[in-house]
């Protein structure tokens, strides 16, 4: 309850698989515009579709928007402005830098460290655009499902903080980094949910 699932298209982009998500109700993430429209034609509302790159080109932006697509990621104020020029009135997930990493080393590429993440909200709610969540990324393939603990806890603090300020967010992504098999196995997934609950 509460939680609905995104799958991120670039980790296996074949239609066929795309169509069959959506059909058991899956929703999905896009880290460009191919990926945007590789969902829809699976047959996503662009509404459903997150947009969760925090570096993307302003036309992409615009594409994105006109097709229907309304969240958007950012972890700077470059990128709030140009969603703004864009996307106007759009709503933003503020991406942060959860400082952990995976075992694959794929972390650190995006997010904005955590004590600049409510000035970014603030920005975002000047420019008109509208503060709707917070994201993060602990890293790919994390064996750890206490990963999540220290950057949901930075999440609500950010949360509080911003709630005192009138500004509800209303959306936490707590990102991918769910490890499969290769040569070791990895803890349930359950183990994973129930440490992120």
């Amino acid at each position: 309850p509460g939680v609905a699932v995104h799958y991120a298209v670039k980790a296996n982009p074949d239609p066929r698989l795309l169509a069959r998500l959506h059909a058991v109700g899956c929703r999905f993430e896009a880290a460009s515009w191919a990926e945007v429209r590789a969902a829809v034609k699976a047959g996503a509302d662009p509404g459903s579709v997150l947009y969760t790159n925090p570096v993307k080109p302003a036309a992409d932006i615009a594409r994105a928007w006109r097709a229907g697509v309304w969240r958007f990621a950012a972890d700077s104020d470059g990128e709030l402005h140009k969603i703004a020029e864009r996307a106007p009135g759009a709503a933003v997930l503020l991406r942060l830098d959860a400082g952990a990493g995976g075992t694959v080393g794929d972390q650190g590429k995006f997010g904005a460290p955590p004590g600049q993440v409510p000035g970014q909200a603030r920005l975002a709610a000047s420019l008109r655009l509208r503060p709707y969540g917070l994201a993060f990324h602990v890293g790919s393939q994390k064996m750890d499902p206490a990963a999540w603990d220290s950057p949901i806890r930075q999440c609500a603090g950010i949360m509080t903080e911003l709630a005192a300020d009138g500004i509800r967010l209303e959306m936490l992504d707590v990102g991918g980094g769910f490890p499969v098999r290769y040569d070791a196995d990895p803890p349930p997934l359950a183990d994973y949910a129930a440490a992120i609950g």
